[in-house]
């Protein structure tokens, strides 16, 4: 049997709230610190689409592939509130050498187990009749995919922690680790806290490399924008910028999560459709002014493919700096010798929150290591340097 421990979990985003929700569901004492309100960082900023269709290593896929099960069994857990829709996925090419390119990656998926259904242009517009297609040369559809509504995931998650005994405190910022792993927290009156634990874990997304720092650690995940900006480099160079942009309520619907080379749609939770194109986005920094240009760039395109949209406006932008690890590859390990401080980072959050959150509090509780973690600890980045 388990001894109850006390835990800090730093940060409400998708991982931090599933953590602090199984610690607590393990009979532990947790306490959750957030420097906004649950889901409201760079959580809100995604496109909170949940899938494993492109990501290599086959080790990484494979670890998306155990975060896309979780989810499953997450949604059957909690029933009528879940917020996971496992809609599919539906992948839109226009040409000849992108279909070649969609093939290739339709075989390496089918090799590594992975649902994937090669789509003629017929099979397309049955599965999407609201689309407009222009001439399209096929595509692929992944049954197993879906998108997350992550506001309703993280406050339900801390609404049952909190149920089971957690704390949560919003509005608390950390501004530093003490060397036996407390985190020190300031409102914005100036209070300061110290959260006495016996583990603390951090994640905090961006914010874990500044945190980290105050106990001399220099955690592997490349900088946000603004400090790219400030070293002379361009956002090219390390795209960080995430936006995704929801329009007004519409009649236009969609069955099905949809991407095409300059655009991606799926529903919104307020009846509009969100839409993102990281590689649009990206090329700028998150205070260019001219990144405001992208919300109507959007629009536009996803108007040619749902010709319903033409009375719809953008009524919501979230903007984010994406979390990425030097190799972007996930992150979860302790990060000082006397383990007393856990971090796990990721540019897969959505998809992965429900499987890490069961692994990583088994791990923090038992000390027992997950074989599935094992390629994403941080003794890589040691080794890659020797």
């Amino acid at each position: 049997m388990v001894s109850r421990q006390s835990h800090v979990v730093i940060g409400a985003g998708v991982i931090g709230s599933s953590l602090a929700y199984q610690l607590a569901a393990g009979g532990h004492e947790v306490t959750i610190v957030d420097a906004g309100e649950a889901g409201h960082g760079t959580t809100s900023a995604s496109f909170a689409w949940v899938n494993s269709n492109g990501k290599t290593p086959q080790a990484y896929a494979d670890l998306n592939m155990l975060g896309m099960r979780a989810h499953a069994r997450q949604a059957r857990e909690f029933g009528g509130r879940s917020w996971f829709h496992q809609t599919g996925n539906v992948q839109i090419v226009h040409d000849a050498e992108a279909m070649a390119v969609l093939e290739a990656k339709i075989d390496r998926l089918r090799d590594w187990d992975y649902p994937v259904e090669r789509l003629t242009p017929d099979r397309l517009a049955s599965l999407e009749p609201s689309l407009t297609l222009h001439n399209p040369a096929g595509g692929a559809f992944y049954p197993d995919e879906g998108w997350i509504d992550t506001q309703l995931m993280c406050s339900s998650l801390i609404e049952a922690a909190i149920r089971l005994g957690a704390t949560f405190l919003p509005f608390h910022t950390v501004t530093h680790l003490t060397s036996t792993g407390q985190a020190i927290a300031t409102t914005g009156d100036g209070t300061e806290t110290e959260l006495s634990t016996d583990v603390t874990t951090l994640t905090a997304g961006n914010g874990i490399k500044r945190i980290a720092e105050s106990i001399g650690v220099d955690f592997p995940i490349m900088p946000t924008t603004t400090s790219i900006a400030a070293s002379g480099r361009t956002p090219e160079e390390h795209p960080t910028v995430g936006m995704t942009c929801t329009t007004t309520p519409t009649p236009a619907r969609l069955e099905h999560i949809i991407h095409t080379s300059d655009v991606s749609l799926r529903p919104a939770v307020n009846g509009g459709i969100t839409l993102t194109d990281h590689s649009t986005a990206s090329r700028w920094d998150i205070h260019d002014p001219a990144l405001w240009q992208v919300p109507d760039l959007l629009l536009d395109r996803a108007r040619r493919l749902l010709p319903e949209l033409e009375t719809a406006h953008i009524d919501t932008v979230k903007l984010g700096n994406r979390v990425l690890p030097n190799d972007g590859v996930t992150i979860a390990d302790w990060v000082d010798p006397d383990r007393h401080v856990f971090a796990i980072a990721t540019h897969s959050g959505v998809t992965l929150a429900a499987y890490l959150a069961e692994t990583i509090a088994n791990e923090l509780t038992t000390g027992t290591r997950t074989p599935a973690l094992e390629q994403f600890r941080l003794d890589r980045f040691q080794e890659a340097t020797r």
